[in-house]
């Protein structure tokens, strides 16, 4: 799913509980309800209970980052099933490789390395929110873009990071982390460049 915003007017209703529990009837038993959130749309109070929303629905929610400004909630009923030497496999298919070549994944530790977290972590961000419900739609009705509230939330959610759940060799797990402590460098300067931290 790639909506507009959650504050745009009758967007709220797709990151809704409500909306979660019909696309969770409608999923196949390995289906994945993959949704775009933008974090940089709403405040931090806000994006805790569009979070919550899925959590309430989905048994096994991860996180994973796609660029500075966004970021993927996957929604399953049952547990990802990360298997390196498979997503290798996948990667020999050269229309799957041109396709994640075009947004900077070249290797199969790049894309392993933009897991961010899982429920511990997501339930850790989200605290005591409240979900968004259809007759809760509380974003719907709060001032957006929000350029500041990305230094609070980004943070937040990256430190929330755990190597992803993995059946992978130890050196495939250190190619992961490699890849992540560079995917970690380029967010460090983004963000110096979002607070306007020109010597950083």
């Amino acid at each position: 799913l790639e909506p507009p915003p959650p504050p745009a007017a009758g967007v709220v209703n797709l990151y809704s509980r409500d909306f979660y529990q019909l696309a969770a009837r409608r999923l196949d038993a390995n289906g994945l309800l993959a949704q775009w959130w933008p974090i940089s749309t709403q405040n931090e109070a806000d994006s805790r209970s569009l979070v919550r929303a899925m959590l309430d629905v989905f048994p096994y929610v991860t996180l994973w980052t796609t660029e500075v400004h966004e970021m993927l909630l996957l929604g399953s009923m049952q547990p990802l099933d990360l298997d390196y030497a498979r997503i290798a496999e996948r990667f020999a298919d050269p229309g799957i490789r041109a396709a994640l070549h075009e947004v900077g994944i070249d290797t199969p530790a790049d894309l392993l390395a933009t897991y961010v977290t899982g429920r511990t972590g997501l339930e850790r961000f989200v605290g005591a929110a409240p979900a968004v419900t259809d007759d809760r739609p509380l974003i719907e009705y709060a001032g957006w873009v929000r350029p500041d509230e990305i230094t609070r939330v980004l943070p937040t959610l990256l430190a929330l990071r755990v190597l992803p759940p993995v059946r992978a060799t130890v050196a495939a797990k250190a190619r992961i982390e490699g890849s992540y402590r560079r995917l970690a460098d380029f967010y460090g300067i983004a963000f110096a460049a979002i607070r306007r931290d020109r010597a950083a």
